[in-house]
């Protein structure tokens, strides 16, 4: 299914180094409406996430932000690109973009819920992420099951729960542009190119305590794969986290999550469960 008249699907993934400063990331393809998730990749250094700005059909501008405004050095971030819209060919996914106030933050998890768009099986993973950069103070995103926090989404619910992420960081922050991209677990090839789309186990913990948590890919890949999209499933801490690529292999994914530092240093986390995108070298498609 394509949203409107001749928007066909459009995906590619790739890399790029990112710090402090807003960089442009120039895309291969023409999009009517792109939706755009990354990770950074770090394993050592402060916390941090990823920022979008100026989101266009043909680039869009990266940088990584420490919530407490930090120094932060390079980094790369992983990231994938989906035209907008509910998918049944070649994968079946859906990629959306909203707008929203709504802040879940410190043992206060507000939330919005948003319905899938065609019916799903087995194990999902829905990608997300702050797309635009209308309030510069820190954020990121955060999702969860429908009607429970502390569980990961389900394809037999209706919907999700999904928002900003302020963790212990701030307690408000103005309206953005929220990306998300919603896939079934499942391994295969598009563009020529192998990739995975994999739940872990809820045992993901924090940078402060002995990361990385693999796991396993249930396919070989040649070398490790050089594009790897994770992200956070649930919220079963109550000061609030996010995902990091980690350490990649040839043989698993390694993740951690992350805490902010500005009402206290410590970055331990109790388990989370995540998800993940891994393909084995940038690609796109068509």
């Amino acid at each position: 299914m394509a949203p409107h008249g001749s928007v066909i699907f459009k995906m590619e993934w790739g890399t790029a180094i990112a710090n402090q400063t807003f960089t442009t990331v120039n895309l291969h393809s023409t999009y009517s409406s792109p939706v755009i998730v990354c990770t950074p990749q770090y394993d050592s250094d402060v916390p941090r996430t990823v920022r979008l700005v100026n989101v266009t059909s043909q680039r869009f501008s990266v940088k990584v932000q420490n919530p407490s405004a930090t120094s932060v050095p390079d980094t790369v971030v992983h990231y994938v690109v989906v035209e907008e819209g509910v998918w049944a060919s070649p994968l079946k996914l859906e990629a959306r973009r909203y707008s929203t106030g709504t802040v879940g933050q410190n043992s206060n998890w507000a939330y919005d819920t948003r319905d899938y768009g065609q019916t799903y099986s087995g194990n999902l993973i829905i990608l997300h992420q702050v797309m635009s950069y209308d309030d510069p103070a820190w954020a990121t995103t955060y999702v969860s099951k429908f009607d429970n926090r502390q569980n990961p989404p389900n394809a037999g619910d209706s919907g999700f729960r999904i928002a900003l992420n302020e963790a212990e960081a701030v307690d408000s922050h103005g309206n953005e542009t929220i990306g998300y991209i919603v896939l079934e677990e499942g391994l295969g090839t598009i563009g020529g190119i192998d990739f995975e789309v994999t739940e872990t186990s809820d045992f993901v913990r924090g940078f402060g305590n002995s990361p990385p948590y693999n796991t396993a890919f249930s396919q070989s890949f040649d070398t490790p794969p050089a594009v790897l999209v994770a992200a956070q499933l649930e919220m079963d801490g109550g000061d609030g986290s996010w995902v990091a690529n980690n350490v990649v292999t040839q043989a698993s994914a390694g993740l951690m999550v992350d805490e902010d530092q500005v009402r206290d240093s410590e970055r331990s986390h109790t388990t989370e469960t995540c998800g993940f995108i891994a393909f084995q070298t940038a690609g796109l498609y068509p």
